[in-house]
């Protein structure tokens, strides 16, 4: 190989190289942007995302849009589905519902239910279910759901019972702070 052409493949490794590990190197931020349901947010290092096209380890249904884990905590991780609920006195409706029965689900006890507000400036007004499900592992669940744009979304949180507060303060509340609504 000529003296030149050697060059010129070195340069092309080496800007290959530095555009690959820029992101990395820079901290830029990652973002999980719908334009069609109306909202992103920004999808930290220490958290994985994963969608019916990658699935990881997780298996999808046709209601799910994506599941965000904690990388270092897989067992902690929030699943994002469409909801039956598509406008504003449904969302009432079915907080009423749960408020008074509950979920038909063995092993279920409802610790909470209200209403709270999501979004970077808690624009969105937002269903909070809270329920431990004792089956297996007892697991502390956070249901968030809304509408937006027509759509009803529900945001299912789960972790170990015995970590729901600190992985809430770490993980959940900080998530559902970051969301930006169009």
């Amino acid at each position: 190989m000529t003296r030149k052409r050697s060059g010129w493949v070195f340069g092309l490794i080496l800007v290959c190289l530095l555009a690959v590990f820029h992101g990395v190197a820079a901290g830029e931020e990652q973002r999980y942007i719908n334009h069609d349901y109306g909202f992103s947010f920004p999808i930290s290092q220490d958290m994985n995302l994963y969608t019916p096209d990658h699935p990881g380890p997780f298996a999808f249904k046709e209601e799910n849009i994506f599941i965000l884990a904690n990388k270092w905590k897989p067992n902690e991780f929030i699943m994002v589905n469409l909801s039956a609920v598509t406008a504003e006195e449904e969302l009432q409706s079915m907080m009423e519902t749960i408020d008074s029965r509950g979920l038909p689900q063995p092993d279920y006890h409802k610790v909470a239910v209200r209403y709270t507000n999501i979004g970077g400036n808690q624009q969105k007004r937002a269903v909070e279910h809270i329920f431990n499900m004792q089956a297996g592992a007892p697991k502390t669940m956070r249901q968030i759901c809304f509408v937006h744009k027509g759509k009803g979304f529900a945001f299912i949180c789960t972790t170990d019972a015995d970590h729901f507060q600190e992985t809430n303060q770490s993980f959940f509340d900080p998530f559902f702070r970051s969301i930006t609504f169009e």
